[in-house]
């Protein structure tokens, strides 16, 4: 009889192959789901970060809030409202660096924000802590841009504002002088320091944007709106929606554009507009802090009310009683108040973008458009 020396070797390899297997099992189990979960807290934090950066520009909308507080604030609200592994997310000024615009130069206002969860505040791990790993480090970070030059909209009301609109001279004075120049751009197409002061003051001017009749009209039959085509029906339509959306043949309209004037009083269409556009009576209303405050007395950062217009420099193209063809260049962003039973529209300016720093002309071609506000607000970079 012999004795199976290779059987006797292999005795009491099972435990050990047992253990190796264990080992090699919970590594595996810690990439295929912590490193899943941790992909899905970063995914959930660079939403988080993006919406935040997004939030962040979006407020350099209104030229007259307060910077950088405002963009900072505004990014640190909406990022608490997210939420990575059903934990809300909590970052603090630290986490939010705000570029502010330059409008001499035309260099954008930029809004970067970094979401973490690291340290302490780390990403909990299930199966790599056999291994050694409590917790994994997760950051995101999203940089957003507002642009202080317009391009083009597909949401463009059928009005007009003339470049001596925030002109408090009254009909003797000259505005558009040199030595004077209250108004929105000048001869360069650059927002003039006139403009800036006003759209920067917290106490905003209620200006007659519709005007029926003098003095607030610049000359007579002449009502500061635009005409899409179609007579009353798309005037109405584009009041209270979009040209995209109205059948207009040209939906998006840039800078450079050629637009014509309405010489129609049309005061049945205007105050069906634009009570369609904002209820009746209006659903909002401004507020001195620059938001948009409803009938409950809550405050919001947008509103039907808030509408684009083009600018018309009749400095260099002085408005007439008749028809004439306008040259866009730059956006206005107004806050609709009211409109009154003779057709007479009020609202507040926000925010004034010419087309071009240098020239106020513009360029504009088809996949150019840029949303309903005429300038672009963007994710620039996210990582």
């Amino acid at each position: 009889m012999t004795t199976d020396v290779r059987r006797n070797r292999e005795q009491g390899m099972t435990l050990p192959l047992v253990a190796v297997f264990i080992v090699v099992l919970f590594v595996a189990a810690a990439l295929a789901i912590d490193l899943g979960i941790a992909y899905t807290a970063r995914t959930s934090a660079q939403h988080a970060a993006d919406a935040a950066a997004l939030a962040g520009a979006w407020t350099f909308t209104n030229a007259g809030l307060p910077q950088p507080s405002t963009a900072t604030n505004a990014a640190i609200q909406v990022a608490a409202q997210t939420k990575i592994l059903g934990q809300s997310v909590a970052i603090t000024a630290a986490n939010v660096n705000v570029q502010l615009p330059d409008l001499a130069t035309g260099v954008p206002a930029w809004v970067t924000v970094i979401v973490p969860r690291t340290g302490s505040n780390g990403v909990a791990t299930f199966f790599a802590r056999a291994i050694g790993w409590n917790s994994i480090n997760v950051t995101a970070k999203a940089t957003a841009e507002a642009a202080v030059t317009g391009t083009a909209t597909a949401c463009l009301k059928p009005l007009f504002i003339p470049n001596t609109l925030i002109s408090n001279l009254g009909p003797t004075g000259n505005p558009c002088s040199s030595a004077t120049r209250e108004t929105l751009f000048d001869d360069s197409g650059n927002l003039t320091p006139y403009a800036v002061q006003m759209l920067g003051t917290s106490a905003r001017q209620l200006y007659t944007i519709r005007p029926t009749s003098p003095p607030s009209a610049l000359v007579p039959s002449q009502y500061f709106s635009v005409d899409y085509g179609s007579g009353a029906n798309t005037y109405r339509c584009t009041l209270s929606g979009c040209l995209n959306t109205c059948g207009v043949s040209n939906p998006q309209q840039y800078c450079g554009s050629t637009l014509t004037t309405e010489t129609g009083n049309m005061v049945g269409p205007t105050i069906s507009g634009i009570d369609g556009l904002i209820g009746t009576p209006p659903t909002y209303s401004w507020s001195a802090l620059g938001d948009y405050v409803d009938q409950n007395n809550d405050h919001y950062d947008m509103a039907p009310n808030v509408v684009v217009t083009p600018i018309w420099n009749n400095c260099n193209s002085p408005v007439s009683s008749g028809a004439q063809n306008l040259k866009v260049v730059g956006f206005a962003q107004l806050f609709i108040a009211d409109v009154n039973g003779g057709g007479d529209v009020q609202a507040y300016l926000i925010n004034a973008s010419p087309c071009a720093a240098g020239g106020g002309s513009g360029s504009g071609s088809s996949g150019q458009a840029s949303g309903p506000l005429g300038v672009p607000i963007r994710l620039i970079k996210t990582q």
